[in-house]
């Protein structure tokens, strides 16, 4: 009789967020999106995004400048192999006093590019410790017969990825068929010790299950379960290297393709300035351009694909103002200006909350004008003075202003001068 007629499987499910939000409505590092599996119940997927966002400016000549962005990205990490989504949201149980195995599958020619890569590391999500000791498994083929690998775990860890680093060189042979898994023997009733993932289930791979210690088995999706198990090994080949293996998760096609940069200028909408390919270890760009007395902001979301899906990650928050999710630059155009270096322009304190003193250095006296502007590009100060030679200071006070970055210009004679300062309040 086929197992799905007795088994008595129990799913528990964690309740995470199931609304969708708009990228430029949120402040926070990820987004989520909602899915519906067998069951009806929701299921949300996060989207990893970048952080710690800022920006340079150079200027090249007049109103030619080149912006220099920076962030930082945690990205795929090299070398593992799954099916999972690397997400637990729950686990699954069965009767008790009984083996429970779960396993992930790969078919002969699956893993034919990592042919004489080792098995280096095998690691499993477990959603609560009630359960006796864990026993992680690799067949060669497909059935206990083929087992080449086993080790045995006896500390209870719940809630928690268990990692087991193999003793023993396991070489990958690219034509053969795969199982790596693990079992657990489940004393305890109504408990739900092995994890899954948000789904949706790669059926017949990502999600094999068996309570007869292996003999015989199934797929969580003929019991109407949505999901993989959080099972997953890292490869290396033998000089220690490790394929590019998690921009593209075998069989999953899950990939991190690269970065959307958005452009707003004087308060306008953010609209895409371009596409970033993604490359390893690279979070920078540079992007050359013209520009004319305004505020141009600018936010950076991750892209990647699941499926035929794409997932947009939240906005990277600001590294200089964890309040915001956008960084801003004053650029000013004027082909009779000459621009002037940072070391010539003091603002201080900054932040601040409520003054702060511009301090600059004359060659001769003239007339001084200060702009002030808020990330939206528009103009919340402006003092005019004429001044004698030498060192000048000016307090400028932001009474009733909100907190946020703001942007000055100091214009001497043709000379222009640039500067941010920042109110906490």
């Amino acid at each position: 009789m086929k197992i799905i007629n007795y088994i008595r499987i129990f799913l528990v499910f964690y309740a995470l967020s199931g609304t969708i939000h708009s990228f430029s409505q949120i402040n926070h590092s990820s987004i989520q999106y909602q899915e519906i599996n067998k069951s009806n119940d929701y299921h949300s997927r996060s989207c990893i995004a970048p952080a710690n966002f800022e920006v340079e400016t150079d200027t090249v000549e007049y109103d030619q400048y080149q912006l220099n962005f920076s962030w930082e990205m945690d990205e795929p990490e090299p070398g593992w192999i799954h099916w999972d989504d690397g997400v637990n949201v729950g686990g699954v149980g069965t009767c008790p006093d009984c083996w429970l195995c779960a396993a992930a599958r790969w078919d002969q020619g699956q893993l034919s590019e990592y042919h004489g890569f080792t098995f280096v590391k095998i690691k499993a999500f477990l959603n609560d410790d009630k359960y006796d000791s864990l026993t992680f498994f690799i067949y060669e083929g497909n059935s206990n017969d083929d087992q080449i690998y086993t080790s045995r775990h006896d500390t209870v860890i719940g809630h928690a990825w268990i990692e087991d680093v193999p003793d023993t060189v396991i070489a990958i042979n690219g034509v053969a068929e795969y199982w790596v898994g693990y079992k657990i023997w489940l004393p305890y009733p109504a408990n739900f010790p092995l994890g899954y993932d948000n789904g949706p289930a790669i059926t017949g791979y990502g999600d094999k299950i068996s309570t007869n210690n292996g003999i015989s088995w199934d797929n969580l999706s003929d019991f109407g379960i949505d999901n993989n198990w959080n099972i997953q090994f890292y490869v290396e080949d033998t000089s220690g290297n490790q394929k590019n293996i998690a921009k593209e998760i075998v069989g999953r096609n899950v990939k991190f393709i690269g970065y959307n940069l958005y452009q707003r200028i004087n308060g306008g909408d953010f609209e895409l300035l371009e596409f970033i390919p993604w490359v390893i270890g690279d979070t920078t760009h540079s992007v050359p351009f013209e520009a004319n007395a305004k505020v141009y902001c600018y936010q950076l979301t991750a892209i990647w694909t699941i499926g035929a899906d794409t997932c947009e990650s939240a906005p990277a928050i600001s590294k200089e103002n964890p309040e915001e999710d956008f960084v801003c630059v004053l650029l000013v155009g004027n082909e009779e200006n000459n621009f002037g270096q940072s070391d010539l322009l003091r603002c201080y304190p900054n932040p601040f909350s409520n003054s702060t003193t511009i301090e600059y250095t004359l060659q001769q006296s003239s007339t001084v004008r200060i702009s002030i502007f808020n990330h939206l590009g528009e103009q919340v100060g402006f003092i005019q003075e004429k001044q004698s030679s030498g060192k000048q200071q000016v307090v400028w006070d932001a009474k009733g202003l909100p907190s946020g970055m703001y942007y000055f210009m100091v214009q001497i004679g043709r000379e222009i001068l640039r500067g941010k300062m920042l109110i906490i309040r």
